[in-house]
């Protein structure tokens, strides 16, 4: 990450003053190049936070200096968070080598726009604008007579606007129990299933749900939301001792899934098993002699107009040949097919108790095998 050293020097020494400070805590995330430096505390001790704040951009530029960087305060900006209703005070700027830095009341972090009483409706609106303009650049390409397939836009659809729309739902599940929010997001839903099936406009849009076997668009973002947080939860990231409010409601449906068979992860210390991935072999001489005494298997996956499968060829040592020919599921890609044929190859290894060998797994690519 390009800020780890920075992020590290931050976190420590907010773990130091959150041991000294009753009052104030301080919190530092980081993402690949950008930076998030949180105070919490009362309304009493907001100078204090103000000036922790200073602190933390001051070891910033220090950082940004001796690593030949320079820090755009034009992008940095302040925020001040309170669930109160009254009128916000106005607080003093946080300084930064002479530079103030703006407070604002609403700013992006990570696809995700934040408002200072944590509404989320500037996020709401956003994400439906987003859509909006997905759905009318993929409808330039679409006809009644002409263009691409039901399938294809009902594909478009699901895998790639309703993603996009769903980043960080689990901060903002919230929102989606607003009734305004609710009715702005189906207005769109609405607009995508005409586009996939060309009904008439009186159709009703519950009859088009039932048609495609699709859920209204806030129902699909909450299921998204649940199995986030339950994905977190059995892989032991998820705080369970804070008090249920806001987001942190949408953990009473974990109830409703049952146990889940995610792991938390695991760092295998002994392994049994060694991968080495190679560069790929001019002539045919160069391969045979590096993998001379190899158990040689080919995995392949295909796509066809009407069909996907996936195929695993090879010997063992024992001299018995092995075919297997599998059909998967019609929407994957020529990639999601060979990586399940690697997958499935694995599998079948670990079934048939393949230990002690040497093997050499070639996979079909677009243009050339790759070992």
């Amino acid at each position: 990450m390009a800020i780890d050293n920075l992020l590290r020097k931050l976190s420590q020494e907010s773990r130091i003053f959150n041991l000294k400070e009753q009052h104030c805590k301080v919190f530092n995330e980081g993402f690949a190049d950008d930076l998030k430096i949180m105070t919490q505390g009362k309304k009493e001790h907001r100078n204090t936070m103000i000036q922790i704040g200073e602190k933390a951009m001051e070891e910033v530029a220090k950082w940004c200096e001796e690593n030949n960087m320079q820090l755009n305060t034009e992008k940095t900006v302040a925020m001040h968070f309170s669930k109160k209703k009254s009128k916000q005070e106005t607080l003093r700027n946080i300084i930064s080598r002479g530079v103030p830095i703006k407070w604002v009341d609403s700013t992006r972090y990570l696809g995700v726009q934040f408002d200072n009483k944590l509404s989320w409706n500037e996020h709401i609106r956003s994400i439906i604008n987003k859509g909006i303009a997905a759905i009318f650049a993929a409808k330039q390409a679409i006809g009644n007579n002409w263009g691409l397939s039901p399938r294809n836009v009902e594909y478009i659809y699901k895998a790639i606007i309703i993603p996009r729309m769903s980043t960080g739902v689990i901060c903002w599940n919230e929102a989606l129990n607003k009734r305004k929010n609710i009715e702005a997001l189906n207005k769109l839903h609405r607009l995508m299933l005409m586009m996939i099936t060309g009904a008439r406009s009186t159709t009703p849009t519950i009859a088009l749900n039932e048609l495609l076997s699709m859920n209204p668009l806030d129902v699909e973002l909450k299921k998204k939301a649940i199995l986030c947080c339950n994905r977190l939860n059995a892989q032991g990231n998820w705080n369970t001792e804070k008090r249920k409010t806001g987001h942190l409601k949408i953990e009473n449906f974990l109830k409703t899934l049952g146990t889940c068979d995610l792991k938390p992860n695991t760092d295998i210390q002994d392994k049994k098993f060694k991968i080495v991935i190679d560069d790929w072999y001019d002539t045919k001489q160069e391969f045979r002699g590096k993998c001379k005494n190899h158990q040689t298997w080919f995995v392949d996956g295909a796509v066809s107009e009407n069909a996907v499968g996936i195929g695993i060829y090879g010997q063992k040592s024992d001299g018995n040949l092995t075919e297997i020919s599998i059909p998967i599921s019609t929407t994957s890609t020529s990639s999601q097919a060979e990586m399940k044929a690697i997958e499935l190859w694995a599998k079948w290894c670990l079934n048939e108790n393949i230990v002690n060998e040497k093997l050499t797994l070639l996979s079909v690519g677009h243009d050339r095998s790759y070992l």
